[in-house]
């Protein structure tokens, strides 16, 4: 049974393939949206999505919820479990809100607590990572709305139009495992 894992405005559940749709797609070729997307160097069509998923859900390596607004049951978006480490117990995540008139509405924000909820309580993995461009302002203030904390800072990580930018470590720790309060304190320095 595909369970639906519920928050203020949306609720997520594991993506079907036949989601993938010309919809979903073009959520792919939007350059706004791709901007801060580190792989956006990509070829994003159906074929290579429906690839991604499939082998994603074959050896374990991701999961991929979609993100559907509460009151329509319409996907906007999807919040993505990568780069599984089962020896760390820890993992990577990504969302992507794709559709534009569902941007700015604080969906995001409510879309990471609950892929918080999941990854730790679902998944029990003791910690999520992800990088992010120093730029993108809107990703950072949707992660520290929904209780992410930046653990550090990679100078010139990324190029983008030929010139160094860096890359924001941000994490959201499991309370099962970390004492989040010290951490917090620990990790302050960090914060833009």
């Amino acid at each position: 049974m595909n369970e639906k894992y519920e928050g203020e405005k949306v609720y997520l559940k594991l993506l079907e393939e036949n989601q993938i749709d010309d919809r979903y797609v073009k959520w792919f070729e939007d350059n706004q949206l791709l901007k801060y997307y580190s792989g956006t160097k990509r070829i994003w069509d159906r074929e290579y999505l429906v690839n991604d998923f499939r082998a994603g859900r074959e050896n374990g390596e991701n999961i991929i919820y979609g993100i559907f607004v509460k009151d329509s049951d319409y996907l906007i978006g999807n919040f993505r479990i990568s780069s599984i480490h089962k020896t760390n117990n820890t993992c990577d995540v990504g969302i992507i809100i794709g559709e534009r008139d569902y941007r700015g509405r604080g969906l995001a924000v409510d879309s990471f607590h609950v892929g918080n909820h999941i990854v730790f309580n679902v998944h029990d993995f003791r910690k999520i990572s992800s990088g992010m461009y120093c730029e993108n302002m809107s990703s950072y203030k949707a992660l520290m709305q929904a209780g992410w904390l930046v653990e550090g800072r990679r100078i010139g990580h990324y190029l983008v139009n030929g010139e160094p930018m860096d890359q924001l470590m941000v994490s959201s720790f499991n309370p099962k495992y970390f004492d989040i309060e010290k951490l917090k304190k620990n990790l302050k320095k960090y914060e833009l």
